[in-house]
């Protein structure tokens, strides 16, 4: 009997035992998890996302997690991240977690802005990610050389280079429809591009003169169609270039050479009529050529570049005139006699004319107050629309911007190996998109050329394959 309760006490005693081992096992697991996850939740990080348009979509690792604002807590280590929303350009992100260190960081999303392309004859919306929005029609009637915005932005015009050499300028609203061809059975030239009268109601056009050597001047009204021949002037020069004067009362012209040295030009008026044609360069004797041509913005004047040639160096140089020829005033001289000037364009106020002279960009007042070289070493520039600031293209193929007092120089696009251009593709109108942030140029590297649209915030590069012809779609319609 001692015994039987001696083992069953003994017995008991080592179930005892066992528990408070399995009691102190269970605890020491426990408390070793707890340790390890306690641990491991210190060295979660968190990562905090905001956008500067809330309810932005959050992609993290390609998984949608929310929208912004977000935040979370997530483990150490490196996450790629996206934000998102209809109408914005997606921004993406690398972000890499470390420790217990937190992330906070806020997404510039950018308005999508749109093109317009041609590509083998087909026209389309491209937004300024590089995605095709819509196409916008087709061109069965030949390969389209030249596009245009009307001024007010609702209607495309363009010009058609058929397989018979027999050009032809169409119109079509802006979502590719309404096509209409506004020169009939009218052999354009080809040579030139037609120019909106501010009216907007009517466009001017050249075309092969009734005899040979000689091109006549049009006019053809969008609603109507009527068409009406201005004047029929004599020129053996591979082009006329011509302007509108701002109320559309007068048209300046003047014979191009881009290729053959053809001999002097000179640079005419005539009303929009066709009438008192005025030879305004008579006084130079025909000892030069005019370069570059256009109505101020005042209207009362005409400004122009002329190139003299040995005999006539005295001529050489920037000039303005008013519309009768009188009172003709040299206001800029330039950098050297031996290469012109080129890209003749004016300050917004229109008391100032930029210029490139020598590779330089230079300015000119309209009032002959003064010349001043802004910067060195430029090929072309454009200004921004605000024209706070001025794109250059250097002649080390950079893309700068400069202020227009030439002041801080920011390189935007260096060579690194390859060259970059505005003027490879046929660009448009500007190559600055309309808010300033995004520009068209191509970029030559290994003997090859492509399109893109470069961000100049943040440098990164679209490329746009095989278009022939592109520009902005101008604002509001860029949304």
């Amino acid at each position: 009997m001692k015994n039987f309760h001696f083992n069953k006490s003994k017995e008991k005693y080592r179930t005892g035992q066992m528990k408070i081992k399995i009691l102190l096992i269970t605890f020491i697991f426990i408390l070793i998890a707890f340790i390890f996850f306690a641990s491991f939740y210190l060295l979660r990080s968190t990562i905090s996302i905001s956008s500067n348009q809330s309810g932005a979509n959050v992609y993290i690792n390609g998984r949608f997690v929310g929208t912004t604002p977000y935040k979370r807590k997530a483990f150490k280590g490196k996450y790629d991240v996206r934000i998102s929303k209809d109408g914005f350009e997606e921004y993406s992100t690398n972000v890499d977690l470390k420790g217990s260190k937190s992330e906070t960081f806020s997404a510039n999303l950018e308005k999508l802005e749109y093109l317009l392309l041609v590509r083998q004859n087909k026209f389309y919306k491209m937004s300024s990610d590089g995605k095709v929005v819509k196409q916008l029609g087709e061109s069965a009637d030949g390969n389209p050389i030249f596009i245009s915005f009307f001024p007010d932005g609702r209607k495309i015009l363009f010009e058609i280079e058929s397989s018979s050499y027999k050009n032809s300028i169409w119109i079509m609203d802006v979502d590719g429809s309404n096509r209409k061809n506004l020169t009939g059975d009218l052999q354009v030239s080809g040579r030139d591009f037609p120019l909106f009268f501010p009216s907007e109601k009517k466009i001017l056009f050249t075309t092969p003169g009734s005899n040979k050597g000689y091109v006549a001047f049009w006019t053809i009204d969008i609603d109507s169609g009527n068409r009406k021949k201005v004047i029929e002037v004599k020129s053996e020069h591979e082009e006329i270039r011509y302007a509108i004067s701002p109320d559309g009362s007068k048209i300046l012209f003047y014979g191009f050479d881009l290729l053959q040295n053809l001999g002097p030009t000179t640079l005419w008026i005539v009303d929009s009529t066709g009438k008192n044609l005025m030879n305004i360069t008579k006084v130079m004797n025909g000892q030069g050529k005019v370069t570059a041509a256009s109505f101020s913005l005042d209207e009362n004047k005409i400004l122009f570049a002329f190139s003299g040639n040995l005999l006539g160096e005295k001529w050489t140089g920037l000039w303005v005139t008013d519309l009768d020829g009188k009172n003709i005033k040299k206001i800029g001289k330039g950098i050297t006699n031996e290469y012109g000037f080129s890209s003749l364009k004016f300050s917004s106020d229109g008391k100032r004319v930029f210029f490139i002279s020598d590779g330089c960009l230079c300015s000119a007042y309209i009032d002959g107050a003064g010349e001043e070289i802004v910067t060195a070493a430029v090929s072309d520039f454009y200004f921004f629309q605000n024209e706070e600031k001025i794109l250059l293209l250097t002649s080390q193929f950079h893309l700068d911007v400069i202020n227009t007092d030439g002041t801080g120089e920011k390189e935007i696009r260096e060579r690194l190996g390859n060259q970059v251009y505005l003027d490879y593709i046929y660009i448009f109108g500007s190559p600055i998109s309309p808010n300033g942030r995004k520009v068209l140029c191509s970029i030559s590297s290994n003997s090859e050329s492509y399109p893109y649209v470069l961000g100049l915030d943040s440098g990164k590069l679209i490329k746009l394959n095989n278009v022939g012809i592109c520009g902005w779609f101008p604002d509001p319609l860029s949304n």
